[in-house]
């Protein structure tokens, strides 16, 4: 069909998407368990450029598969992008949590962390610093996980060409890479 190119693209800007962003989870976990402000700069930022770089290629990918269900895929990805947040935040706090709890750190309830934090010994500040950062060590660890297992995941997926206007959409369905050592050849969608 001409007018509708094949390439790659699309598909390979989601792979460097999720690749990145769960290397750059885990740098940042590294970087903040040994310390150096710069080095945890360029993971927060190379962290920040894989997510941005999957957001977008990710809803694209499900309207290519789905071009009659627009509105459905794009409420959809919101969901999951919030939904995702939520969950991230919610295992990092217990891990955090836990983290304190194991090592004997607690405060009452009706005191403010700052304060409690602020009357302590300079022994105790250290030990509570060391065990906080330790749990956030860990659940940012934990965090990492799931972005690989997200990669392992998208490698399952298929390839889509929007087509331009007048044209129709190629798709790839199963997955991508199994398709290019299969021989097999995308397929219109209308």
């Amino acid at each position: 069909v001409t007018g509708v190119q094949t390439c790659a693209l699309p598909i390979c800007i989601l792979f460097f998407g999720v690749l990145i962003e769960p290397l750059g989870l885990t740098l940042v976990a590294l970087a903040l368990d040994r310390g150096g402000m710069p080095f945890i700069i360029v993971t927060l930022v190379l962290t920040g450029v894989g997510s941005g770089v999957r957001f977008m290629p990710g809803t694209l990918h499900g309207i290519g598969y789905y071009p009659h269900q627009i509105a459905s895929v794009v409420s959809l990805m919101s969901l999951m992008i919030s939904l995702g947040g939520t969950i991230a935040t919610t295992l990092m706090l217990n891990i955090f949590n836990n983290t304190l709890s194991q090592a004997g750190v607690g405060f009452s309830s009706g005191s403010s962390s700052f304060n409690a934090i602020a009357v302590l010994g300079p022994a105790d500040q250290e030990y509570f610093r060391e065990k906080a950062k330790r749990g956030i060590v860990l659940a940012f660890y934990a965090l990492s996980s799931f972005g690989w297992l997200g990669l392992i995941f998208m490698l399952a997926l298929g390839n889509v060409t929007i087509g331009k206007k007048g044209h129709p959409n190629k798709v790839v369905k199963g997955s991508y890479l199994g398709s290019l050592f299969r021989g097999e050849k995308a397929r219109e969608v209308e």
